[in-house]
């Protein structure tokens, strides 16, 4: 039997026209299923746990705002890259398309405060200019975010001149401890370079967010032992756990590598679920969806989140540091009154987070608390986050195959770069990208035969 949770609009994933699309429950899993006049049925996974992901649809779909305003931009820096990652989603080195240009990001920037500029490429550290590029961001009030693989870092004054220059935080890709996972995901053998980067970061307490991309079958179980070492380095402030998806590079592997981020929570709580298990990632992701729409922040659907707290008695998730049964009443209550009113009742909240404040344990950590609440006004700037607190996400770049059209104009990412401008939704930006080069490919593969014909 058939549950149709949504019905909405996707694409083609060979012809990239709109077509219908549901969201169903068969066969105990949820699929986003779809089928093309003229290239067939697709079906999609995105979830094997069909109660937990009802609830969090409906939550999320009767929470949020169809679209909110975008505050959080991925700035596409460059094509080139000093590695040729065999996953690489941004396909580095195969383009010619130039630079972004300073000129460029200066107009962008113009009029533009608390927003947060994600310095991505391929890889960004191949620009010379980088650190005029942080300066340029740093002074106009917003937020440097730098995306990287990470090489370049194992150069200390190198990060020296990153953390002089006013850059807020890091995100390296970091895919676990397994030598021979790195040499499939990666090309190369990254454990001793990645131990030098990692010391310099923590030598100048540059906030780091440590993104795993994870792989079916390659590398699931450094899940569990990138936790642990981020538990362990304060300096790290975000663990992101990123399902490869159909993108770039990936989609010639032979294996099936992808996965959904909810199927990538249950890799994680197989592994560390007694520090976050799947009934407080539920109630979690509830009280989440709550303050994006407090703050109006875009957030898309797929994304997963949970806040660990760092003790004297080791990690706790923040729930428990509360009591999970009055952190869930609460969370019913909040989202009870929000979808009847149409927004979080301000005074309800207030008083709920008093209430909460009562609570002993939360006492030491209640300034930090409101410290997170009051820089939330763009982008999170994990520079704000106190060593304290250890956020989990678990998230996916959007490809053909998933995209869904009620669901990408929330995406949390927006995007400029030489070829596409601006872009508000970044999944949108994949998609366009996806599609522009199979194009590309395809006029090339034309031409040539065209010359080999007699």
């Amino acid at each position: 039997m058939t549950e149709i949770l949504r019905r909405t609009e996707s694409i083609c994933p060979e012809c990239f026209q709109k077509i219908p699309a549901e969201v169903v429950i068969e066969e105990n899993e949820v699929y986003l299923r779809k089928r093309c006049d003229r290239h067939g049925p697709f079906r999609v996974r995105l979830s094997r746990k069909p109660d937990y992901y009802r609830q969090l649809n409906n939550s999320y779909f009767k929470i949020i705002p169809h679209e909110i305003p975008q505050k959080d931009y991925i700035v596409r820096l460059t094509e080139r890259c000093n590695m040729m990652c065999p996953i690489c989603l941004a396909r580095s080195n195969e383009r010619s398309q130039p630079d972004y240009s300073l000129d460029k990001l200066r107009a962008f920037l113009k009029r533009k405060k608390n927003y947060k500029l994600d310095l991505m490429g391929a890889e960004p550290t191949m620009r010379d200019d980088l650190f005029e590029i942080i300066e340029m961001v740093s002074a106009s009030g917003n937020i440097g975010a730098l995306h990287t693989n990470g090489l370049k870092l194992a150069d200390r004054e190198y990060v020296e001149r990153l953390k002089e220059a006013g850059l807020n935080e890091v995100h390296l890709q970091f895919d676990g401890f397994d030598e021979e996972a790195n040499r499939l995901i990666r090309g190369m053998p990254l454990n001793d370079i990645h131990a030098r980067i990692l010391q310099n970061l923590e030598e100048f307490d540059l906030p780091t967010d440590l993104v795993v991309t994870v792989l079916r079958g390659v590398n699931e179980k450094e899940v569990g032992p990138v936790l642990d070492y981020a538990i362990a380095h304060p300096f790290v402030k975000e663990v992101f756990y990123l399902g490869c998806r159909y993108l770039g590079r990936a989609i010639s592997l032979e294996e099936d590598p992808t996965l959904m981020p909810d199927e990538v929570v249950d890799i994680f709580t197989s592994q560390r679920g007694e520090v976050v298990n799947r009934s407080q990632m539920l109630n979690f992701q509830k009280a989440y969806y709550l303050l994006l729409r407090m703050f109006n922040i875009r957030k898309c659907h797929y994304i997963q989140h949970h806040l660990l707290v760092r003790t004297k008695k080791g990690v706790i998730a923040l729930d428990k540091l509360i009591g999970i049964e009055k952190f869930n009443r609460l969370v019913n209550k909040l989202e009870a009154e929000t979808i009847k009113h149409g927004r979080v009742p301000p005074l309800r909240a207030a008083l709920a987070g008093v209430g909460l404040a009562l609570n002993p344990h939360l006492l030491s950590i209640l300034k930090d608390i409101l410290k997170v609440k009051l820089s939330w006004r763009g982008g999170l700037n994990l520079s704000t986050l106190p060593r304290h607190f250890l956020l989990l996400g678990f998230i996916s770049a959007c490809d053909p195959y998933t995209f869904d059209y009620q669901i990408a104009p929330n995406c949390g990412k927006g995007e400029i770069s030489e070829d596409l401008g601006v872009q508000h939704s970044g999944a949108l930006a994949n998609v366009l990208r996806e599609m522009l080069y199979r194009r590309e490919i395809a006029e090339k593969i034309t031409s040539k035969n065209k010359e080999i014909l007699p």
